[in-house]
């Protein structure tokens, strides 16, 4: 790049940016450093965790964590679907 030449984009920058990447990086971290990593809420991405989010869904309604029974699940489509 040339000294008047800016960059918009940053290389990898993907891995913190797009919401699926940045699940799956976190939830590596967690499973090597669960102490340091609990600070986000759990997530699954789908349609290749499903079992794993039906196994968490189909939980007794007072398993969660502030013991309302309430439950909370925000969904986001990939790429802005």
């Amino acid at each position: 790049m040339k000294n008047y030449q800016r960059c918009n984009h940053f290389p990898g920058m993907y891995n913190l940016a797009w919401k699926n990447q940045l699940c799956m990086n976190l939830d590596k971290l967690w499973k090597r450093y669960p102490k340091d990593y609990s600070f986000y809420p759990k997530t699954w991405m789908v349609p290749n965790e499903f079992k794993e989010l039906k196994a968490f869904f189909n939980k007794q309604p007072d398993e969660n964590e502030d013991g309302t029974g309430i439950w909370t699940f925000i969904v986001k489509p990939e790429s802005s679907c």
